[in-house]
């Protein structure tokens, strides 16, 4: 007989097994067997029951007994722990002895390569499927569902699972757009993002998406099936995009009132000197001129420092590298500053010092180094020192001005970033950043060391020039 039923199972693509007037199996079914995964053990006498899921198992037992032809449909398990719809049918074959058969339903080929085909997408996409039927209390679900709260796979998904996973901050809302599709009347469509709490404690965002496929006669949601989708990346981009923005804002403030502050006494002193045409002194003259011109350097200065940027970021600022001599440079660019903000800028250690740079951006980090030592070092003299450190040419630059904040000392670095303690200190929040571009392009070093309201020590190590030893 179990050859008979194996050959009549393979040939109808069904699951059979016979099973007496008590519901026992007459002899093993390989067929059940592997399509529940129990083993021939379990599945002897009434254990083939126990695959039948609990709140059925009333219903299926009336059919046996009964053994009506008309299919029942019921939920079963199935090997990978989970249980799927199937319709069953019992027959008497002979006074006592029933066929029992089942198949799953969407058990059409098909569909299974859809199924399939879908389930290879919703992988690749970390996009889980889901569908909760309100009548059967029953939730089905792609594979990769449960991964995405950071569970293992579960075999049955309850509501509280879904609540309990949520983070406590949304819990209430991501509750109330689902209790509010549910019931009469509520929207057909829902679409929410919430934080859950994974059981390690990181914290992961997801979107859900729901759709009620089907409702009763009083408006209730029968059947709902929506997507779950991982943004936790998208929610991070999302934040850094808003930072950039923010950032981004505050330069064009800074940037337009920089550009501002210059053009206005330009502008005056322009139309002052058409006003006066040529009837004013020669002296009035050339001090008008001077101004203007003053004012327009500090205008292209500005705007060399937003050219730069843009070329460092494109990767075209190019070096031309040859030997410069610190000391000399160091001497000419503090004595040019230190006349014009009358302030002392002393130059100490070894008299003649080379490095392997580019002349001109050596030039541009030293002024903008003795330049940030000016414009906080609240009047006091300014220290230049040369000399060597691990083998490289060694700058320092030290004011005893305002300081920086020590979790100030890393962004201070950046583009547009300036300490808080210098918030009300012009400038375009440029100078330190292209200092270090250019110092790292000279494949040289640069740092920090301050003391909030005691000053700051500005290091910069560049590369010694062909010839050069250390002492």
């Amino acid at each position: 007989m179990n050859q008979l039923l194996r050959a009549v199972a393979a040939a109808v693509d069904r699951t059979l097994w016979l099973i007496d007037a008590a519901g026992r199996q007459v002899e093993p079914s390989e067929s059940w067997c592997a399509f529940t995964g129990q083993s021939a053990a379990a599945a002897a006498g009434a254990g083939w029951l126990d695959a039948i899921h609990p709140d059925e198992r009333a219903a299926v037992s009336a059919l046996w007994r009964e053994a009506r032809p008309a299919p029942l449909e019921c939920r079963v398990l199935r090997p990978n722990g989970k249980h799927t719809r199937a319709q069953l049918t019992a027959v008497e074959a002979d006074p006592g002895t029933r066929v029992c058969a089942l198949s799953e339903v969407w058990a059409d080929a098909t569909v299974r390569r859809s199924e399939e085909r879908l389930r290879l997408a919703t992988q690749a996409a970390n996009v889980a499927i889901w569908e909760y039927d309100f009548v059967a209390g029953q939730m089905t679900r792609t594979d990769n569902h449960d991964a995405l709260y950071g569970l293992p796979p579960t075999g049955v998904w309850t509501y509280d699972a879904f609540t309990s996973a949520t983070h406590p901050d949304d819990r209430g809302a991501a509750n109330q757009a689902v209790q509010t599709s549910v019931v009469p009347g509520g929207p057909d469509h829902y679409a929410m993002d919430f934080r859950v709490v994974w059981p390690d404690g990181a914290v992961h965002w997801l979107a859900c998406t729901g759709d009620v496929v089907r409702r009763d006669r009083e408006g209730r949601a029968e059947l709902v099936r929506g997507t779950l989708t991982d943004v936790t990346r998208l929610k991070a981009v999302e934040a850094e995009l808003r930072e950039a923005i923010r950032v981004r804002d505050d330069f064009l403030q800074v940037a337009s009132h920089e550009l501002n502050t210059p053009l206005t006494p330009l502008g005056l002193k322009l139309e002052r000197l058409k006003r006066r045409g040529p009837s004013g002194s020669v002296e009035e003259f050339q001090r008008d001129l001077e101004v203007a011109r003053s004012q327009f350097h500090r205008i292209s200065a500005l705007v060399n420092e937003l050219l730069d940027v843009t070329r460092m970021a494109e990767g075209r600022l190019e070096l031309s590298r040859t030997g410069v001599e610190l000391g000399a440079l160091v001497r000419r660019v503090a004595e040019a500053l230190a006349g014009q903000h009358g302030v002392v800028i002393s130059v100490e250690g070894e008299p003649e010092l080379w490095c392997d740079g580019d002349a001109v951006r050596v030039e541009q980090i030293l002024e903008n180094l003795l330049s940030n030592a000016l414009k906080y070092g609240r009047g006091h003299p300014v220290q230049v020192v040369l000399g060597r450190e691990a083998g490289l040419a060694s700058v320092q630059v030290i004011d005893r001005g305002i300081g920086i904040e020590p979790d100030a000392l890393e962004r201070i670095f950046q583009k547009f970033e300036r300490a808080p303690s210098a918030r009300n200190i012009s400038g375009l929040g440029l100078g330190l950043y292209i200092v270090k571009q250019l110092v790292e392009q000279h494949r040289g070093q640069v740092r920090v060391q301050s003391r909030l309201g005691e000053g700051s020590t500005f290091t910069v190590l560049l590369p010694q020039a062909a010839g050069a030893t250390a002492e």
